[in-house]
């Protein structure tokens, strides 16, 4: 199993508002998506802030919510048969994000918050950060995505998973519309 805890941000991209996680870049006080960084989180949340401002530069994302998390990743089927007994699962899928491969981050769906998806899940950030109480649950749903997306997936035990700070970026309105 492998350990992380800290801090990421949850964001919203622009276009389509496809959910991103990010944490720390190579360079400090910038970001990378927790594909390319091997899922490394910040360990202060003033740098999870500030990646969070420097993201905003970007034309990229509308929403990004800073979230303090702990988990404990499974890295093969072994670990994952060590999860059956746990209460408080997210599944974590690879994903094609424009032209990057990122980390999309699935609970379960909450009646009034989540949006339809093509699987039994809602991205953590529609959902409240839920997590899912059920093994079953969460392994139906990486077989699902498995299955449908051919992406890898890990299911993770989580520890502690809570929203501290939100950052907006707030669109001009055109010169016409003033």
């Amino acid at each position: 199993m492998l350990n992380r805890q800290g801090y990421l941000c949850l964001c919203r991209t622009s276009h389509d508002g496809a959910l991103v996680a990010f944490g720390p870049g190579a360079v400090p006080h910038t970001c990378a998506n927790l594909r390319s960084n091997g899922l490394l989180l910040w360990q202060e949340k003033r740098d999870a802030e500030q990646g969070a401002r420097y993201m905003l530069s970007y034309d990229r994302f509308k929403r990004i919510t800073v979230c303090r998390l702990s988990m404990q990743l499974s890295e093969n089927m072994g670990d994952v048969k060590t999860l059956q007994n746990s209460g408080s699962l997210i599944v974590i899928s690879e994903s094609r994000w424009i032209d990057e491969r990122s980390h999309e981050f699935y609970g379960p769906i909450v009646d009034g918050r989540s949006k339809a998806l093509p699987i039994p899940a809602a991205y953590v950030l529609d959902n409240g950060l839920r997590v899912f109480s059920s093994f079953k649950d969460a392994d139906y749903v990486a077989g699902e995505l498995w299955r449908q997306a051919m992406s890898r997936v890990i299911l993770a035990d989580v520890v502690e998973f809570k929203p501290l700070s939100v950052f907006h970026a707030y669109l001009a309105l055109p010169p016409s519309a003033k």
